[in-house]
């Protein structure tokens, strides 16, 4: 069924036309906020414990070796920013595309080249099920876990 089939009543685009708003609206805001508090969070967590790491670090510069497991903190909370820095672009890179997509679907779907079903499923189906936010998200909690108990240990 078309958008501007006979059969389809005005009541009828109304509600496609409102949906697709919605959704419109909904994709642009995730493509803008992309789990920025989450983000901002470990972001901050990793380079906060990264500047604080450099500086205890820097304390034993002239006075001796810093302890080995303060380096491998330091490594860690290293690799947390590079963690949170790839989710980010991932994030980005995945919802402009998922937007592109949707923008194509929605001009498509008015020049009538595909139906309204065939348009809700394209889009549903461009979403995926990817666990690559769930590795880079993680990945950047656990860096920060196992960095602050190894700067922990160190520190005693």
């Amino acid at each position: 069924m078309k958008h501007f089939d006979q059969n389809v009543n005005d009541e009828i685009r109304d509600v496609r036309n409102s949906s697709i708003s919605i959704r419109h609206s909904q994709l642009h805001d995730l493509m803008i906020a992309s789990d920025d508090t989450a983000l901002n969070y470990l972001f901050v967590t990793n380079a906060g414990s990264l500047i604080l790491l450099v500086a205890y670090i820097g304390a034993f510069f002239g006075v001796g070796e810093a302890p080995l497991l303060a380096k491998i903190a330091l490594s860690l909370f290293f690799s947390g920013v590079i963690f949170v820095g790839l989710y980010k672009a991932y994030t980005l890179t995945y919802y402009e595309d998922l937007y592109e997509h949707y923008q194509s679907l929605i001009s498509n779907y008015y020049q009538q080249k595909i139906g309204w079903q065939e348009m809700k499923q394209s889009d549903s189906d461009k979403e995926g099920d990817s666990m690559i936010p769930y590795i880079l998200g993680y990945g950047a909690f656990l860096c920060f876990i196992v960095g602050g108990v190894c700067a922990g240990v160190a520190l005693v």
